[in-house]
């Protein structure tokens, strides 16, 4: 699992809160607009205020309750501030929000900034294509987008979405950029959702964390998405999703194994280096075999290799009879023997080394029976007169450990010395060369296939 450095979310430690009034809000824009005024400059202009270390609780006005945001837009109309404003920002900074609605119906650009914040709830009801929504280092609780919005730019930084994440049924004609966030907190949520949402420009989840279920259903992607880095520690559906250009999961780690059913890919998909660590759940047979056969279908013979591995893990474990009686009484039953024997010797495909690994152990495990069968006498192991470099071996006791060391080639073994030098004349032995020659032959066959098959030989 990928080590991560943990970032701050929230209102640092030891940082005093101010609780803001209605009255004073009001006080603060209309003071900067009666400067304005003040200096003559009656033009249309750019307006920014920033509010730090203040503590907003639900506020009363006009004998009526109002999130904080459609009060300041209240505010706005009251004193017409909107005859002088041709965009505003606003900057939260160090604030602790109860609540937070979005709601701008006007045409004049809006920039929110909330930077080392805590929100209890924030939703974006109205929000226009050119408005901008910035969260830097903050902590919010619950989040929920308004369906069929057209939403502008978003820029998501460190920030924990520590509850509910609901972005389905949108439009994001620009960027939409969550950079190393974390979404969910280990509770029981419904879960985080971008269903039927539509991605117009780049978009990014790079080095963020899934905790819970997440939903990119009927998503579409009309521009380079990156899910680079990132880990899904619980189911996540592309089902019927859309890849219009490229998609990136390198260094990806998926703890539950990604649904692609009826996905469409009309790019390429970069998988480098990454971990799909579930072989187990129901559907992850079937989900693997859609990947590999969209792999296939795009000629990538690698990707498509390391699915077809999973896929034949994910169905000895999910649907392969286990247990002898079920083995020896199912149709199904040498299959699972094959599997199991495949997933020892190679990992199904994807460890080169491990075949070498069980030669060594079938070797010096039969150099133990040889040893046992008949000593180590050199007379009992060889019929004909010896010589040259078989009669040292002999004479250094070193028959046994030579024979086994022939054995383990397999056929390739006999480019070692000519068959008639070493012939074992003992019946044990010459089974047990038989059977260790005939292991060695399988796992170098094994082997060979598996090379040929990774490249393409």
């Amino acid at each position: 699992m990928m080590q991560r450095k943990k970032f701050p979310a929230g209102i640092p430690e030891g940082t005093v809160l101010k609780e803001i009034t209605a009255d004073e809000i009001y006080k603060l824009i209309s003071d900067q607009l009666e400067f304005r005024k003040l200096h003559g400059n009656e033009e249309k202009t750019p307006f920014s205020f920033e509010f730090e270390n203040i503590l907003f609780e639900d506020t009363y006005v006009f004998k009526k309750r109002l999130k904080l945001f459609s009060l300041l837009f209240r505010i706005f109309e009251d004193i017409k501030f909107w005859d002088y404003a041709s965009e505003i920002s606003l900057e939260f900074k160090n604030c602790s929000i109860k609540s937070f609605v979005i709601e701008n119906s006007r045409k004049e650009p809006l920039s929110v900034r909330f930077k080392k914040c805590e929100i209890t709830d924030l939703k974006v009801l109205r929000f226009g294509g050119s408005d901008k929504l910035f969260i830097d280092d903050s902590k919010i609780f619950n989040c929920k987008f308004e369906k069929n919005l057209v939403l502008g730019d978003i820029f998501c930084k460190h920030t924990l979405f520590s509850e509910g994440f609901d972005c389905s049924n949108i439009e994001f004609i620009d960027s939409a950029l969550f950079l190393h966030c974390e979404f969910g907190d280990n509770v029981r949520v419904p879960r985080i959702d971008f269903s039927n949402t539509v991605f117009n420009d780049n978009v990014s989840f790079k080095g963020s964390i899934f905790k819970n279920i997440v939903l990119f259903k009927k998503a579409t992607f009309n521009n380079f998405v990156s899910f680079e880095e990132v880990t899904f520690n619980d189911y996540i559906s592309f089902k019927k999703a859309i890849f219009n250009d490229s998609a990136s999961f390198e260094r990806a780690e998926f703890f539950g194994a990604p649904e692609f059913f009826e996905a469409k890919f009309y790019a390429d998909m970069y998988l480098k280096d990454c971990s799909f660590l579930d072989t187990s759940s129901l559907w992850a047979c079937s989900t693997y075999r859609t990947l590999k056969q969209f792999m296939m279908k795009n000629e990538s013979d690698h990707e498509a290799q390391m699915f077809h591995a999973l896929e034949l893990e994910s169905r000895y474990n999910t649907e392969l009879p286990k247990g002898w009686q079920n083995i020896l009484s199912s149709p199904k039953g040498v299959e699972t023997i094959f599997s199991f024997c495949l997933k020892q010797l190679t990992n199904y495909g994807r460890n080169l080394w491990l075949p070498f690994l069980w030669l060594f152990i079938f070797g010096d495990l039969f150099l133990i029976f040889y040893a046992a069968s008949n000593r180590g006498d050199c007379a009992a192991i060889a019929a004909l007169p010896i010589q040259g470099w078989a009669k040292d071996v002999c004479e250094g006791g070193y028959t046994n450990l030579f024979y086994a060391f022939k054995n383990t080639f397999g056929p390739f073994g006999l480019a070692f010395s000519d068959s008639r030098l070493i012939i074992p004349n003992s019946v044990t032995v010459k089974i047990l060369g038989f059977v260790h020659i005939l292991l060695s032959s399988i796992i170098w066959f094994i082997w060979i296939l598996q090379i040929r098959r990774r490249f393409k030989l």
